[in-house]
């Protein structure tokens, strides 16, 4: 059965919703954090010849989804997805849902955190794999999950025939350009 990158990221709103209210609370201190997260657009973070290098496919401007949240002490996130400009085999979509948290707010982390909790509740969810990237990243066989800083972004692609071990190694270099590009803004 083909996999589809949007059926995981509606699965990860899902899982992130559930922990806005624990992850923007204040860490439970008893301290009001009256913040705002930072507007990040999803687009500007990869260019489609980032892209094109890292899939061997040439992708079309991506196409940024209106933003959800980002009122008083709640995450906000933005969703941008790429398409190949041809349907031939191994064709690509990448979708990128990048969320930031109230500074401090320890968002990024229950972020990750809502992924493994899934797989345990989950037994059909596959449990995330570790990788060393970001502050920190898992993989959950479909999608990068990457946390930095008060942002965290998940990113996936589906290609036609997509082997596993490729969609790990191609959604890990699309999270070091998004990386970099975070951290030189």
């Amino acid at each position: 059965m083909a996999w589809f990158p949007r059926k995981s990221f509606v699965l990860a709103t899902l899982v992130a919703v559930a922990v806005l209210p624990a992850a923007c609370s204040g860490g439970g201190s008893g301290k009001s954090t009256s913040t705002r997260a930072a507007e990040i657009a999803a687009c500007p973070l990869l260019a489609p010849a980032d892209i094109q290098k890292v899939v061997g496919a040439a992708m079309s401007e991506g196409k940024e989804r209106e933003p959800a949240g980002g009122g008083e002490n709640e995450g906000r996130m933005t969703v941008c997805s790429w398409d190949a400009t041809s349907d031939q085999p191994g064709s690509a979509i990448v979708t990128l849902q990048v969320w930031s948290w109230p500074a401090g707010s320890g968002g990024g982390s229950n972020y990750l955190e809502s992924f493994r909790q899934a797989a345990k509740q989950y037994k059909d969810l596959p449990t995330p794999e570790p990788v060393k990237l970001g502050e920190e990243a898992l993989w959950d066989g479909k999608a990068m999950h990457v946390r930095s800083g008060d942002v965290s972004f998940s990113i996936s692609l589906s290609e036609k025939g997509l082997d596993p071990a490729k969609g790990k190694e191609e959604s890990q270099a699309l999270a070091e350009i998004v990386l970099g590009k975070l951290s030189s803004s």
